[in-house]
């Protein structure tokens, strides 16, 4: 496949999904508890875990790709297990891409250059890992911790006011830092064969509905000489409503082999 403009922003868009959501105007920060427990299992964890059918939010986000900046609006909607859509449009409402994944394809629209490309989910896997499947991707929306990353026998240890946990799956290293909350503040992944690494910082955790969510995002992905960093600031959450996904390619578009 040719290296043209769409397969960069194509990676753009993927490194997007590597994000959560937020609030809808008001919102309830969430409480840290109490846990005088200085190792917690990865059970624990997992009983955290946002459960939702279907999520819908907007985001504010300034990116950063190869040192130029981008201000742009996301609008996300996720039915959970079967889709993840987006769309990103300038400040000024033109959209400048679409993006539909399932659990096995990918399909993308790039208006900046009538461009469409459709792909099997393994072409996601050639930026990331083959442990980066749909539902990682799905994890990383909402703040959930991918479960590569919680092997049954591996630990958290408290460290001051964090819970630590460190490991290896395939060729991924990684490590997670987690709040009072039992929620990620920190994920960072390191691709062990390749050049290649991701850090994501969460902050400011609230309830919505009973579902735990991040506000913001600092994100910083680097994937051979493509450097891309990403700050959101997200708004108007919806859970589990009816949502649509549109997607339909112009004629005039052309597509990519």
């Amino acid at each position: 496949m040719k290296e043209s403009i769409l397969n960069r922003y194509l990676f753009l868009l993927v490194v997007v999904l590597l994000s959560s959501c937020a609030v809808k105007k008001t919102y309830q920060e969430a409480k840290q508890e109490v846990h005088k427990e200085t190792v917690i299992t990865v059970a624990d964890i997992i009983s955290k875990e946002t459960q939702y059918n279907t999520l819908n939010y907007k985001a504010k986000t300034n990116m950063v790709m190869d040192e130029k900046s981008y201000d742009v609006n996301l609008n996300l909607r996720n039915k959970q297990g079967e889709v993840i859509w987006i769309s990103v449009t300038y400040l000024g409402g033109l959209e400048a891409a679409r993006l539909m994944i399932t659990p096995d394809s990918l399909k993308l629209l790039n208006r900046l250059t009538s461009e469409y490309l459709q792909q099997p989910f393994s072409y996601i896997q050639n930026y990331t890992s083959n442990l980066i499947d749909y539902k990682a991707l799905e994890a990383f929306l909402v703040g959930n911790t991918p479960r590569f990353m919680l092997i049954d026998d591996l630990q958290l240890k408290k460290s001051g006011e964090l819970f630590v946990l460190e490991g290896k799956a395939n060729d991924l290293d990684f490590t997670g830092l987690f709040s009072l909350l039992l929620k990620p503040q920190k994920l960072s992944v390191k691709n062990t064969t390749a050049t290649q690494n991701l850090d994501i910082d969460y902050s400011s955790f609230v309830d919505i509905t009973n579902k735990r969510i991040p506000l913001k995002i600092n994100l910083n992905s680097k994937f051979d000489d493509k450097n891309v960093r990403m700050n959101m600031e997200i708004r108007d959450v919806v859970f589990d409503t009816e949502l649509s996904f549109p997607f339909s390619v112009p004629k005039r578009f052309t597509v990519i082999e």
